[in-house]
């Protein structure tokens, strides 16, 4: 199932955020979006979750205009985890979970063996199923986050929407979350907002920077995050070069240190 944008145009006011956006999400590949703060990258994922609505163009999901789905039907092909903490209530992580699969149960039913095989499924894939019955409120920033993408997997969707659903989280936990998320990409959409420019450089399989609410570059991480790219959008002075095993390093130049 692929979400496809066709000259999108958003406005704050008389501020405009996002300019003319054209983009095709579709499975095969880890699409990243990474640009400067207030360049209109989380503004993008709400119009693309339905939260927001365009004032010009149309975000299409799988053909059909994104305000054609009922948000019920929506929810069960769009699996979405923003940047904000779940909600400060006493829901333990597993009851979290399985309210994330919620848009696969029967309504007013109790969950089945398969809502609870998935919620299982899910909770020790994001390696939180040790917290299952611990509270949502006595969790770490980025024990939340795993939370919060283990109830977005358990919903079983198409399309993953993911705003920097790893930036509270360990680094070794971080390679654990990409790794997966990477090898997700292969059957399902995936379209994660990051800053780390070095993960992104590393995990992506496309990457997108956004400056000023266009789509500045757009291609695989070695065609985008060049020194050049990466100067005209950030105004970032860097030195960047593949490692013996192929990764990629992004340095500071010698005006930072």
């Amino acid at each position: 199932m692929k979400i496809e944008t066709h000259d999108l145009f958003f406005s704050y006011g008389e501020k405009e955020l996002l300019r003319g956006i054209d983009l095709q999400l579709e499975p095969g590949r880890f699409t990243v979006l990474l640009g400067p703060n207030g360049s209109g990258k989380s503004t993008l994922l709400k119009l693309l979750t339905g939260e927001l609505k365009t004032d010009s163009g149309e975000v299409k999901l799988d053909g059909r205009p994104l305000g054609e789905y009922r948000i019920r039907e929506r929810a069960r092909h769009v699996g979405v985890v923003m940047q904000s903490a779940p909600p400060a209530l006493d829901f333990t992580v597993r009851e979290y979970v399985l309210i994330g699969r919620n848009a696969r149960m029967s309504p007013f039913a109790p969950a089945g063996e398969a809502d609870r095989a998935a919620v299982e499924k899910a909770m020790k894939l994001f390696q939180v199923d040790h917290l299952a019955d611990r509270s949502c409120n006595q969790l770490s920033g980025g024990e939340r986050q795993r939370t919060m993408l283990a109830a977005a997997w358990a919903l079983e969707p198409e399309i993953f929407l993911l705003d920097e659903a790893v930036s509270a989280v360990d680094p070794a936990h971080t390679f654990a979350v990409l790794k997966i998320l990477r090898e997700c990409a292969k059957t399902k959409t995936v379209f994660m907002i990051m800053h780390d420019l070095v993960l992104a450089g590393n995990f992506a399989d496309r990457t997108l920077l956004l400056k000023d609410g266009r789509i500045a570059a757009d291609g695989t991480p070695g065609e985008v995050l060049t020194a050049e790219n990466l100067l005209s959008v950030y105004g970032l002075h860097v030195s960047v070069s593949r490692g013996p095993n192929g990764a990629l390093a992004i340095l500071p130049g010698k005006e930072y240190l």
